[in-house]
């Protein structure tokens, strides 16, 4: 059952009341307004304007031009009559993800899954509501062009063309960024541009110039900028930071040495590569494992947990730092992502590799896996009539896949109905979604989300 809250905001006639007075009291104690003089002394500053997205366009795409660059030009100091084909192949994934981000699309959001704490944003008052099988669009933004969309475990996140955020599903910790309904998208309103903001001494707030990408896991995050640089902070106790790890982070009677985690954990730091400032076109971040494509050999790095050898480095010993993923040293690598205890690989051919646990059928290769089965080295994912995949997705144990003709595969723990195909049951390899059942017509394909126990898609229709 979900927990009961209380609306604690002031109404317009309370409010108005309030400013007659000379002390108010708000139910957290009486303070007393400050006067003319304190007001007049106090440091304001404006809010910040979020940048158009025509101006995201175009820095992502000043970045990626970057990196091509940079790449080509290594390649070419290395050997001059090497084929660019590969690089040309990968600029060209990129480039498509940066427009489905920012280009003028009209995206229109579907979900499907379990919606038991509102999730899928379809309401909690009927069961047809909470349990979709199969891709269906959340009605309440269908007034809004959707260009991107995030899943955790039990709540949604949407952006809209205009830079708006609906937010809904559980919010018993705050992730909905606001109050009021949770089973039905709301919302998440900041700062309106102009909005004054006053602060009594001045301070600074230590920012992270030009990212363009952020992975989260369970208890850590990265961040990956234009220069290609990634810093990362949270708990890192796994080595999913991607940097040593005190002894001392824990003291005799396993509690956290909170001086430890604050000055080594929880502030940001850039990721190294035998010391020196690891260069990344593409990262992704499992619940406690964090993966890596090198900017100028394509290369799979990985770090953190690796009890199901999710980091894919062929066994299963936690790492502290960087590590290559040797087996798929001859691929260049496009996109990762991770799961609870599995990976997932994209490289620029179009190919899939897996690694890590897969009992549930996460890894899409194994034929009847037992409890606990994993592999700890890379599994190419092989689907009859599939040329190649664009895109891809990681849920807690299930994954999505996108390929070049813009049909969707899923595969994995199922039985919460996650997987869109209308079956309570895991998949253990890629079967594809019958995209009929939507009732949306042909359509472009321009992201995929998973969750915990549901998933979600962006698709625009498709033009003749």
């Amino acid at each position: 059952m979900k927990r009961s809250r209380v609306d604690i905001g002031l109404s317009k006639e309370q409010y108005a009341d309030d400013e007659s007075k000379d002390e108010v009291t708000h139910g957290f104690g009486q303070h007393a307004k400050a006067s003319d003089e304190v007001m007049r002394g106090r440091r304001v500053v404006k809010a910040v304007v979020a940048s158009t997205r025509l101006t995201e366009l175009k820095r992502h795409t000043y970045a990626l031009n970057q990196s091509f660059y940079q790449g080509i030009k290594l390649q070419s100091s290395q050997n001059a009559k090497e084929s660019w084909l590969e690089n040309m192949k990968e600029y060209l994934s990129f480039a498509q993800e940066i427009d489905g981000r920012y280009g003028d699309h009209r995206g229109v959001l579907l979900t499907f899954g379990s919606g038991d704490c509102g999730q899928l944003g379809h309401g909690v008052e009927e069961d047809i509501d909470m349990c979709v099988k199969f891709p269906r669009p959340v009605q309440a933004l269908s007034m809004h062009r959707i260009a991107r969309v995030a899943c955790g475990g039990l709540h949604t996140m949407a952006l809209t063309h205009e830079g708006s955020v609906f937010t809904w599903g559980c919010n018993d910790d705050g992730a909905l960024g606001r109050i009021g309904d949770e089973n039905l998208p709301g919302q998440v309103t900041g700062f309106p541009e102009g909005t004054t903001i006053v602060t009594l001494t001045p301070y600074l707030v230590p920012t992270l110039a030009n990212v363009v990408d952020v992975k989260s896991g369970s208890s850590h995050n990265l961040a990956r900028c234009a220069d290609g640089h990634v810093y990362s902070w949270g708990l890192g106790e796994m080595g999913n930071l991607g940097r040593p790890v005190s002894t001392e982070i824990r003291d005799a009677h396993g509690e956290y040495n909170l001086s430890v985690v604050f000055n080594d954990h929880l502030t940001p730091q850039l990721v190294k590569l035998n010391g020196k400032p690891f260069g990344c076109k593409a990262l992704g971040a499992g619940s406690y494992h964090s993966l890596f494509v090198a900017n100028d050999s394509g290369g799979i790095y990985s770090c953190g947990l690796n009890n199901y050898g999710q980091l894919g480095l062929g066994h299963d010993v936690n790492q502290t730092e960087l590590q290559l993923v040797e087996a798929l040293g001859s691929k260049n690598g496009l996109f990762v992502e991770g799961g609870t205890h599995h990976s997932v690989v994209l490289v620029t051919d179009g190919t899939l590799y897996t690694f890590g646990r897969g009992d549930s059928g996460q890894l899409g290769t194994l034929d009847d896996p037992g409890t606990g089965a994993f592999k700890d080295s890379p599994q190419e994912i092989k689907v009859p009539g599939v040329t190649g995949f664009r895109a891809v997705a990681c849920g807690s144990n299930h994954a999505l896949a996108v390929t070049d003709q813009d049909a969707i595969y899923s595969w994995g723990y199922g039985d919460m109905l996650a997987l869109g195909n209308g079956v309570e049951k895991d998949e253990l390899k890629p079967r594809r979604i019958d995209w009929t059942k939507t009732k949306f017509g042909a359509a472009k394909i321009l992201q995929v989300a998973a969750g915990g126990q549901h998933s979600a898609v962006v698709a625009e229709k498709a033009t003749k």
